[in-house]
Formats: structure tokens, C-alpha cells, sequence
């Protein structure tokens, strides 16, 4: 039996690392293309180091050194690709940032326009990005400091320098209907110039894991859970969701300004979509963030949901993540500098 109990731990002790590089190598390769990596792509991962407490300590008693620095690796993968640690080496500005851009979902402003502008102009950014809006009161809250400010649908945008042009995009054609493309597109008259900036807030995964998980027992007991007709509504929702990540990538890449995408990509680490349609842009928080940037939920989060992107033409020198309860997400502050060599 003592033997038994040794092999049995032996085993765990290859089979935990190893299961936690197929599950990342799962999240990050297969994704959003499959609605159960879809799925497992929004549950915590602070769980997955459980394991691993209690393994080291055992496998170190027992005699099992190798196997236990074998656990180095399932750390490693389990902090770095699958929490999405980040760390960067930090920057030292000259004088002020040319540009400071801030994102914030604020949750419908269920806080209170006043509290949710006071904390955004906490920031004295230049330009303001907000999702799931709709709320006159913000809006004339921001018009008070910002010259320029535009409002649409759930999309607002403040600005210290004027807007030229909003455009409102067409509908996509998807499942047999036409669908919002859940994105807004500014060009503001920038002192260096044109600058497009896209405020993006892609249809939220929530009500269609909520559906999956409501009925989960009876799907198992049933033995439906896998079935095409019981995962349809997350993948028909992860299928949009793409599209409407697709379709601003799309146009901001050809975009022949600078560009500037910001918003809530309903997109958390791993997200095979944002990797590949934003893979020419820089991403704030990767560049030159630290730590793991989550922004939702609020109170307990674990997902890095809220983004900042930009091209070339900008570099990032600076990213925080903030604007605490106000909002069930919290904001991103990106400042940039215009890159040398740039016109």
C-alpha cells in the first residue's frame, strides 16, 4: 500500500505540470474556436496553484527531488502564461507624456454620474474612452473640463483636442441578422496631427456561460452537456464576439492615421482573437505594465479585460490600472510619447 501511495504520488507529481501546459497550450492555441476553451477561458486560474502546496512539500519529504523541481515548472507556467504576470523593466519619462488615454467601463454610471467623472478626472488625461455609458448626466459632467466630448448609444468619448470625424459602422451580418458592431471610431485633430481612436465594447460572454452553467446538473445527469444543441448559445456568442473583434481590427489596421483602440474587449489573457487581430499593435499594459493588470470584476478580479492599443506611431511609457468603486470594471491609463522617427 506504501508503495502504491509513492507511485500514485509519483505520478501526480508529472501529471500536475504537465496538465497545466496542455491547459495553457489549450486556452492559447484552440481558444475562443471551441466554446469549452471559450468557456475555461473566463474561470479563475488562482485556483490551479492548490496543487501545488501541497505537492512540493510532499515530494520533498518523500525523496522525490527531481519530480519536486519539476514542480518549478508547473509554477512558472502557471504564474506567467496562465495568470498573466507581466513584469517590465521601468520607464523614466522626460518631461510630460504627449498623450494620455484613459478607458474606463462604467457600469451604466450605476455609482453615480458625479462619482464615476470625479474619479475619471482624477487623471487628467487628454482623451477619455467610456463603454456602457448612456448617461446624459456624465456627459455634461465631462463637458465641463473637456472641449470636446460625443456621445452615442453607450459610447462616449471626451476630448482635450477637437473631434473631426465620428463614425458610426454598419451592422454585421451574423446567424441571419444584423448585428452592432459594438465599436465607435473618432478622428481627433491631435497637435501631431490626425489621430484615430476606436472605443470598443464586443457583446459579453455573460449571459451565455450564465445559460450553460443554470442547467448544468440536468445536462450531466442527462448527457447533454457536450451536446451541439446545449453549448450553441456560447459559441454562437464567442462566434460574434470574434467577429466584432475581427471587424475593428480590421479597420484599424488600415487605417492611414495613427491609431488608438481602448474599451472593454470582453476578451480575457489567452484570448487567441485579440492575439492574432491585434498583433501589430502594441499593447499597453504587455509593454509596459507590471503585475497582472486585471480589471473585472472589480472587487475580485481576475480577468484583464479593459485594453489599450496603439501603432507605431505611438510608444506606450506608462500604463496603471484604477478608478476604484466606481464601477464593476475598473479604468486603464495609458501614456504615450510619439515614437522618433515618426511624422
Amino acid at each position: 500500500m506504501r508503495r502504491f501511495a509513492r507511485s500514485a504520488l509519483l505520478c501526480v507529481g508529472v501529471a500536475y505540470p504537465s496538465g497545466l501546459v496542455v491547459l495553457w497550450l489549450a486556452l492559447r492555441l484552440v481558444s475562443e474556436d471551441w466554446w469549452l476553451t471559450d468557456s475555461l477561458l473566463y474561470l479563475p486560474r488562482l485556483p490551479l496553484v492548490a496543487p501545488l502546496v501541497i505537492l512540493v512539500p510532499l515530494l520533498w519529504v518523500l525523496g522525490f527531488r527531481r519530480t519536486t523541481y519539476l514542480q518549478g515548472v508547473a509554477l512558472f507556467v502557471w504564474l506567467f502564461p496562465l495568470m498573466g504576470v507581466v513584469v517590465n523593466w521601468p520607464t523614466t519619462i522626460a518631461g510630460k507624456p504627449s498623450l494620455r488615454v484613459l478607458s474606463f467601463n462604467v457600469n451604466s454610471c450605476a455609482a453615480g454620474a458625479n462619482r464615476v467623472s470625479n474619479a475619471i478626472l482624477t487623471y487628467n488625461a487628454d482623451v477619455v474612452l467610456v463603454q456602457e455609458s448612456e448617461s446624459e448626466e456624465l456627459k455634461v459632467e465631462l463637458s465641463r473640463v473637456y472641449p470636446a466630448v460625443h456621445m452615442s448609444t453607450q459610447f462616449l468619448i471626451a476630448s482635450r483636442y477637437p473631434i473631426v470625424e465620428v463614425s458610426d459602422p454598419e451592422k454585421l451580418a451574423y446567424g441571419g441578422q444584423r448585428r452592432s458592431p459594438r465599436f465607435m471610431r473618432y478622428v481627433i485633430k491631435s497637435p501631431w496631427g490626425m489621430v484615430t481612436f476606436f472605443n470598443v465594447h464586443p457583446i459579453s460572454p455573460r449571459a451565455a456561460l450564465l445559460d450553460l452553467r443554470s442547467h448544468a446538473r440536468r445536462k450531466i445527469m442527462t448527457g447533454t452537456l457536450f451536446s451541439d444543441v446545449e453549448t450553441a448559445h456560447v459559441s454562437q456568442n464567442g462566434g460574434l464576439r470574434q467577429l466584432q473583434i475581427e471587424t475593428v481590427a480590421h479597420l484599424a489596421t488600415a487605417e492611414s492615421n495613427p491609431v488608438v483602440v481602448a474599451g472593454d474587449t470582453n476578451s480575457p489573457g489567452l484570448s487567441k482573437g485579440i492575439a492574432r487581430n491585434f498583433a501589430t499593435f502594441h499593447d499597453g499594459f504587455e509593454t509596459v505594465g507590471l503585475g497582472l493588470g486585471y480589471t473585472y470584476p472589480a472587487r475580485l478580479r481576475w480577468m484583464r479585460l479593459d485594453r489599450i492599443f496603439a501603432s507605431n506611431f505611438f510608444r506606450f511609457v506608462n500604463f496603471k490600472v484604477g478608478c476604484e468603486g466606481v464601477s464593476d470594471h475598473l479604468c486603464v491609463l495609458g501614456d504615450l510619447n510619439v515614437s522618433r522617427g515618426s511624422k
